[in-house]
């Protein structure tokens, strides 16, 4: 959707190759939506709490946040 509301184009510039709607492969679920655990504290020593808000549980698809 572009912000108009209807469907984005593509420039005649743009190169769509290797991402998961041109494989074939089906969109995972997200393991959580809950944005709520993205707001939580830091750990003592300053590092971000392993949470899994947009994370998805298929590892075929995407990248990791470890």
């Amino acid at each position: 959707m572009n912000n108009r509301g209807g469907q984005a184009e593509l420039g005649s510039s743009t190169v769509s190759a290797a991402d998961n709607w041109d494989s074939g492969v089906p969109t995972p679920a997200l393991r959580s939506k809950d944005a709520t655990t993205a707001y939580g504290p830091r750990w003592p020593d300053g590092s971000l709490p392993a949470i899994t808000f947009l994370t998805v549980a298929a590892t075929a698809v995407g990248a990791t946040t470890n």
